[in-house]
């Protein structure tokens, strides 16, 4: 393999770009999975199974909008 070839660009290219629609594929379901979870416990169960890819920079700026719902749910049950 040489690096230096134009080809391996484009494969790499092709191969991040396939990389990147997985992760929005992911984050996608992460997301739906979170909304269709009505409890805390569930939600954090879910988020605890993805755990490793949660850093995932396409994941975590989706799953950053439902840091703001977690909250909530904390408060309504501090209530």
């Amino acid at each position: 393999m040489n690096i230096a070839e134009k080809r391996f660009d484009d494969d790499f290219y092709e191969f991040r770009s396939k990389i990147k629609e997985l992760e929005r594929r992911l984050a996608s379901v992460i997301t739906q999975g979170f909304d269709d979870y009505d409890t805390m416990y569930g939600r954090f169960k879910l988020l605890e199974n993805f755990e490793g890819l949660l850093t995932r920079p396409i994941i975590a700026d989706e799953l950053e909008k439902k840091h703001i719902v977690l909250l909530e749910m904390y408060k309504q049950d501090l209530k």
